[in-house]
């Protein structure tokens, strides 16, 4: 079986009993890491079992998924760990250059979205490697802003594993951000207030929160003609 994993910080409680081994994954197991974009890719492609898979991406491929229960990552409050940096004003970025980060395609969805939507503004959009530690690297491109993040019936054993996994690991949540401070250079504090911040489930709230989400980017022409209530099945 192979499951991929994100490697940023916000997945830790879900994967970070099982990098302890406090929680096993039945044996022949692969854990594959990669960005949100790549595991998308994977996924769709048939090279992984299991994934975490942006929105945007799953309801583009509902019929050829199945969303799994009771896991996911989200956030009901400022997620943190996207943003959009700019020289000027957002309402000043009419036909300015936004570089949009190439591997959330779901935070380009939201961001698009408010550009039309609540900010009436409508930039020139350039595709970069905009995580937080490429930042440097894009001081030389011409830009006004940049998106940037940093630091989703056949496998069900796996899955048992992952929910084992965050149990734990919202239990041992400060563990977890001394890990991530280590790892990233941010304090402990910041760190547990980032986790502690997240949410791992997947509720009927959940899903109507982003079942209102798909709905308003259909509405506004951002997504293809999809029929919105088969997304929102679960296993």
């Amino acid at each position: 079986m192979r499951i991929g994993r994100i490697g940023y910080i916000n997945c830790a409680p879900v994967y970070g009993a099982i990098d302890r081994g406090v929680v096993a994954l039945p044996q022949g197991t692969e854990l594959i890491t990669g960005t949100p974009a790549e595991l998308n890719d994977l996924l769709v492609a048939g090279e992984l079992d299991v994934s975490v898979i942006s929105a945007i991406e799953y309801v583009r491929h509902a019929n050829e998924l199945t969303m799994l229960p009771d896991l996911a990552i989200s956030c009901d409050g400022p997620v943190r760990s996207v943003a959009l940096f700019s020289k000027r004003p957002v309402t000043e970025l009419n036909e300015r250059t936004v570089l949009l980060s190439a591997s959330s395609r779901t935070s380009v969805a939201l961001l698009r979205l408010l550009c039309r939507g609540e900010w009436k503004i409508n930039p020139n959009f350039a595709n970069a490697r905009a995580e937080a530690q490429d930042l440097d690297a894009l001081s030389g491109l011409p830009h006004e802003a940049v998106l940037v993040i940093g630091d989703a019936a056949a496998v069900q054993r796996g899955h048992r594993g992952l929910l084992s996994s965050r149990a734990w690991g919202l239990a041992h949540l400060d563990e977890l951000a001394a890990a991530a401070s280590e790892q990233t250079g941010i304090s402990i504090a910041t760190c547990r207030e980032y986790l502690g911040g997240l949410d791992y489930g997947l509720t009927h709230n959940h899903r109507a929160g982003l079942g209102a989400f798909l709905t308003e980017l259909a509405y506004n022409g951002l997504l293809p003609d999809v029929d919105i209530s088969v997304t929102m099945q679960v296993a």
